[in-house]
């Protein structure tokens, strides 16, 4: 059963072309999913729209085995969990009166859950929000996420600015969310770092658009490069496949390369690419 099924997906803002432009894409039970794109690749807009805080202009978003938003509204919401980029928090509030407000939401509230997760984050009932500092507040929010333990995990940006201890600590709690195999992280963020320890899939969103789409593991395989000068040797014209060229040398993905196209291009001293090459080749203007 997927948790998340996303078809041809068009949410834009006004007559603008901004937002997300025909996105698709599946999620599956234990999938840690990475969105990766620069400031206003659509990230945030994709998110908002999953949340269903954002109408979608077209297309189709179907959870948990095939439920939609309009006829089962609460009990998909009620199994996600999200963490924004800024926390989300009433800075009035004491820590206590947040954890309270938010646990009357939910039908599935671990209270020991909760009590756990306050021990392992310091976090003091009485202590005012407005207090806390910003890795203080992701863990507040990380919480909140957790304790009615949500089956799809939603997070933008949410360890952005944070100090390497805070994000270390995050990191692994995702890791240990997944480790059942039966939820899923889908995580906005443009820390490779990351991406490279924890994703087992990595989208790349480019002014709304996804322009790459692979499990971590098959990426290896999949992406290389090879001498641009070489390439016009062996080609007339531009082979399948071919993804851009970067400083002499051009990238191509080998899943849309045809046989005797990639059968020449394997001779040719062929290179893998990193992620962070991969997502610079795609999106620099």
């Amino acid at each position: 059963m997927m948790y998340l099924q996303i078809e041809n997906l068009f949410s834009t803002y006004g007559s603008s072309a901004r937002g997300v432009l025909d996105v698709s894409l599946e999620a599956a039970p234990g999938e840690v999913i990475a969105i990766l794109g620069r400031n206003g690749a659509g990230k945030t807009t994709l998110i908002q729209t999953l949340l269903d805080w954002k109408e979608p202009n077209s297309g189709t978003m179907k959870y948990f085995g095939g439920k939609s938003l309009r006829s089962h509204r609460e009990t998909i919401l009620q199994r996600i969990g999200y963490v924004a980029d800024e926390p989300m928090l009433i800075e009035s509030y004491t820590v206590e009166q947040m954890i309270a407000m938010i646990r009357d939401y939910y039908i599935n509230w671990d209270r020991n859950r909760e009590k756990e997760l306050l021990e392992k984050f310091s976090l003091e009932k009485e202590t005012p929000i407005q207090s806390l500092s910003r890795g203080m507040k992701t863990k507040l929010s990380l919480l909140l996420a957790l304790c009615h333990h949500p089956d799809l995990l939603i997070m933008d940006e949410a360890t952005s600015g944070l100090d390497p201890a805070v994000r270390e600590e995050i990191l692994n709690m995702l890791v240990q969310y997944c480790s059942s195999g039966a939820k899923t992280v889908l995580y906005a963020t443009h820390l490779l770092d990351e991406v490279n320890r924890i994703a087992t899939r990595v989208l790349i969103l480019d002014q709304g658009r996804l322009k790459f789409e692979s499990s971590t593991g098959e990426m290896e395989e999949r992406i290389f490069s090879v001498s641009s000068a070489l390439v016009k040797k062996q080609f007339s014209d531009v082979p399948t496949g071919s993804l851009f060229t970067r400083n002499q040398r051009s990238v191509f993905d080998a899943k849309n390369c045809s046989q005797s196209h990639l059968d020449v291009l394997r001779k040719l001293e062929p290179e893998a690419l990193r992620l962070d090459e991969l997502f610079i080749g795609l999106t620099e203007e």
